[in-house]
């Protein structure tokens, strides 16, 4: 299932790139005269399409469908009859409050043995391993319950690279401040960024900002604005890299 699930993700690479070749996102320049600063907006000319928020869906599925697996080869190997005769209530644990795992933990006992148990728990995204970023596995669950319950995921245009260029400064002293950029996801007329020149200004000189799109999650969330492509990886990694050494020992 891991593996059909990084299958979604190279399909999912495949539609972004064809979206994104589409020029859906559009900057347009602007001027604040109150703060005479220099502004880029975003024209969003087109959403991502439907079968790219699926297609996302379709992946984080495949990935919490390959812990349950995982869950359920334990229960087998553990509790066989528990698990032929209710295998519903068997499922990968993802508690993210310390407070919850007690509630976790008495059902774990009805089918995974005490060494498994103590895995499970050193896994749970309540010891908050990868702060400052969010828990992996938290995300994935937070993120999965649309997906099932026939709710699109909300995603949006997002910044994946940006630069500000000096192209032409004939004094050599033109200076670029109070640079302040945002990175999505952007709705249409959002602003990107803003930034104020200083410096003997001459009619030529000139400044231009670069910008590479691709999609984010919506900005409220478990994901919380992050890169699409980019998170989803993160997921897929820390399942094949950390969540699957550890438990395989017990199935």
């Amino acid at each position: 299932m891991l593996g059909w699930a990084d299958r979604h993700l190279q399909c999912l690479k495949t539609i972004q790139a064809a979206f994104l070749a589409t020029q859906p996102y559009q900057l347009i320049k602007g001027y604040d005269e109150s703060t005479r600063e220099q502004l880029v907006y975003v024209r969003v000319v087109n959403p991502p399409p439907d079968d790219l928020v699926l297609q996302i869906g379709d992946t984080l599925h495949s990935m919490r469908v390959a812990l349950d697996y995982l869950a359920f080869s334990i229960a087998t190997r553990h509790a066989p009859t528990f698990a032929e005769n209710t295998p519903r209530a068997i499922a990968f644990p993802i508690c993210g409050n310390i407070a919850d795992w007690p509630g976790f933990n008495g059902k774990l006992r009805q089918w995974a043995s005490i060494e498994s148990i103590r895995a499970f728990e050193a896994l749970q995204p309540y010891h908050r391993r990868h702060a400052p970023k969010t828990e992996p596995l938290l995300v994935l669950d937070g993120l999965d319950n649309p997906h099932k319950h026939r709710r699109l995921l909300a995603a949006g245009s997002a910044l994946t690279r940006n630069a500000l260029h000096v192209v032409h400064d004939p004094y050599g002293s033109l200076d670029i401040r109070n640079l302040s950029t945002r990175n999505g996801p952007f709705e249409n007329g959002a602003e990107v960024i803003r930034f104020r020149l200083s410096g003997p200004l001459d009619p030529d000189a000139h400044v231009e900002f670069r910008v590479d799109f691709g999609v984010a999650f919506a900005k409220k969330g478990p994901a919380a604005g992050a890169e699409v492509v980019g998170e989803l990886e993160r997921m897929r990694d820390h399942i094949l890299d950390d969540v699957f050494p550890a438990l395989e020992p017990f199935v």
